[in-house]
This record gives structure tokens, C-alpha cells and sequence, in this order.
């Protein structure tokens, strides 16, 4: 099993400050809302990512 970027899913560089981790995330969120069941998948993916970008 691979581990997964999230930095690179976000589209972001791993500097980026907690803000352009934000406006990513939320961005993402967005693109990935729900519409079919094939998106529901995608959106869980992505709502994993926030807690574990935002330990700081």
C-alpha cells in the first residue's frame, strides 16, 4: 500500500501556509460535491485530509 500526498491531492506545495491549506481544501470540497454516488467515495476521501494537514 502506497502512502498517499496529501499536499499533492490539495494541489498545494508542502510549504503552503495554513490559509492556502484552507483555500485548497475547501476548493477540493467544492469541486467534489455529491451529484452522483460515484462522487460520494471521493468527497470521504477528501474530507480525511483536514485533520490530519491540520496538526501543526
Amino acid at each position: 500500500m502506497s502512502k498517499k500526498d496529501f499536499y499533492e491531492i490539495l494541489g498545494i506545495s508542502k510549504g503552503a501556509s495554513p490559509e492556502e491549506i484552507k483555500k485548497a481544501y475547501r476548493k477540493k470540497l467544492l469541486n467534489s460535491i455529491p451529484i452522483k454516488t460515484q462522487a460520494t467515495n471521493k468527497l470521504k476521501k477528501i474530507l480525511k485530509l483536514q485533520p490530519k494537514l491540520m496538526k501543526f
